[in-house]
C-alpha cells in the first residue's frame, strides 16, 4: 500500500521503508533471519530507483504543506488586521493606510499561495506523482516475490539464481518502460476515474500451487513479516499519537486542531455575552469595541484552523487507516489459518490488491485537499 506515504525518514515509533531493506541494518537482519532466500528479498536495482523518487516526494510534500500553512496564516492575519481597524480611526492617516496596505498585501499573497502553491500546481503534482511512483515500485517488489516464488524456491535449492534474477530484472525493465516512462498518464488515469485498472504489474501468471520446496515456509514467513506485519505496524503507527504540537500523525493533528478550534468558539461565545452585558450596563464604548474585535478575531482563528484541517485531511486519514488496518488483520488471519502454502500465497496476493486500492484512495484524498479560506 502506501507503505510510508507522506512521512519520511526515521521515527522513534516506526522505521520507514524497512520492508524494502533500505538501510544496511535492515539488510543485515534479513540476511541473518533468512539466509537462504535473502537474495530475493533484497533488490538493489529497485532501491536505486526508489530512493531518489522517495526523497523528492518527501521534499515536495514538505514544501506544499509549508506553503499551505503560510497561505492560511497570511489570509488570517489580513482578516485580523481588518477586524481591528476600527481601533485605528484616531491614528494618523499614514498609519491607517499602512495597515490597510499590509492587510491587502497579505491577503493577496496568501490567496495566491493557496490557489497555486500548496498541494496545488507544481508542488502538489510533484508530491502525488513521486509518491505514486514509489508505491508502485513497492508493489512491484512484493508482487514479483509472490509471482516468482517458484523461481525463488528453485534458486534457493540449486544455488543457481540466474533465472530468478533475469525474471526480476525483466519485470523491473518493463515497469520502467511502461509505468515510469508514462507516469503522468498513469497518475491521471487513477485521479480521473477514482479507481485503478492495473493493480497487477507483472505479465507472469499467478499460480499459488506452483511454488514448492524446502525453503517455502521460510520464504512465506519472510513475506508475512516484511509485508503483512510491516503494513499493520505502519497503519497502527499512523493511528497513534504523540506529544508534538506540529505532529505528522493525523490523530494528533485532530486533537490539536479540534481542541484549539473549540477553545476559539468558547472564547467567541464568552466575548459575545460580555458585549451584551456591556451594552446593558452602559460600558465604555472602547471596551465594547475591544470585545467585539476580539470576538471577530477568535472567529477568524477558528476558520483558519478548520481550513488547515481541510488541507491536512486528518479525519479522512484516520478513517482510511482504520479500514486498512482492519482489512490487513483479516488477511493476516487468513494467512495464519491457511492449510497450505498455496492458500498463504493467495492471501499475499489479496494484500497486493488491497494495497493498490488503498493507494488509489490515498491519492484521490490528497488530490482533493485544499488550503483555501
Amino acid at each position: 500500500m502506501l507503505g510510508e506515504m507522506g512521512l519520511e525518514g526515521m521515527s522513534a515509533g516506526f522505521r520507514f521503508n524497512s520492508d524494502l531493506l533500505r538501510s544496511e541494518p535492515d539488510r543485515n537482519s534479513a540476511q541473518a533471519a533468512y539466509p537462504d532466500i535473502a537474495f530475493a528479498l533484497d533488490h538493489p536495482e529497485l532501491r536505486a530507483l526508489f530512493e531518489p523518487i522517495d526523497d523528492a516526494a518527501n521534499a515536495a510534500k514538505k514544501l506544499g504543506r509549508r506553503r499551505g500553512i503560510e497561505a492560511v496564516c497570511m489570509v488570517a492575519v489580513a482578516l485580523l488586521i481588518t477586524a481591528w481597524m476600527p481601533l485605528s480611526e484616531h491614528e494618523p492617516l499614514w498609519l491607517r493606510q499602512a495597515l490597510a496596505a499590509t492587510g491587502a498585501a497579505l491577503g493577496l499573497i496568501g490567496g495566491y499561495l493557496g490557489l497555486s502553491g500548496v498541494l496545488f500546481g507544481e508542488a502538489k503534482h510533484a508530491w502525488l506523482r513521486n509518491r505514486f511512483a514509489t508505491e508502485r515500485l513497492r508493489q512491484l517488489h512484493f508482487q514479483s516475490l509472490v509471482a516468482l516464488a517458484p523461481l525463488v524456491m528453485k534458486a534457493a535449492e540449486s544455488g543457481d539464481r540466474t533465472p530468478f534474477l533475469k525474471a526480476r530484472a525483466a519485470a523491473l525493465a518493463r515497469f520502467d518502460s511502461e509505468q515510469l516512462a508514462h507516469l503522468d498518464a498513469k497518475l491521471a488515469g487513477v485521479l480521473n476515474r477514482d479507481v485503478g485498472e492495473e493493480p497487477w504489474l507483472l505479465d507472469v501468471a499467478f499460480d499459488p500451487a506452483a511454488a514448492q520446496g524446502a525453503h517455502l515456509n521460510g520464504f512465506l514467513d519472510a513475506l508475512a513479516h516484511l509485508r503483512i506485519d510491516h503494513q499493520i505496524d505502519f497503519a497502527e503507527y499512523m493511528l497513534s499519537s504523540d506529544a508534538k504540537l506540529f505532529s505528522k500523525l493525523p490523530f494528533q493533528q485532530i486533537k490539536i486542531i479540534d481542541g484549539a478550534a473549540l477553545g476559539c468558539v468558547l472564547m467567541l461565545l464568552v466575548l459575545d455575552v460580555l458585549v451584551l452585558i456591556g451594552v446593558a450596563a452602559g460600558a465604555a464604548p472602547l471596551l465594547l469595541v475591544l470585545a467585539h474585535c476580539g470576538a471577530i478575531s477568535f472567529a477568524i482563528v477558528a476558520l483558519a484552523l478548520r481550513t488547515l484541517e481541510e488541507g491536512l485531511q486528518p479525519h479522512r486519514e484516520v478513517e482510511r487507516y482504520r479500514q486498512y488496518s482492519a482489512s490487513l488483520r483479516l488477511i493476516r488471519a487468513r494467512f495464519r489459518g491457511a492449510n497450505s502454502s498455496a492458500e498463504k500465497l493467495t492471501a499475499l496476493k489479496e494484500l497486493e490488491d488491497l494495497s493498490y486500492a488503498e493507494m488509489v484512495s490515498f491519492l484521490n484524498s490528497n488530490h482533493e485537499a485544499k488550503f483555501i479560506m
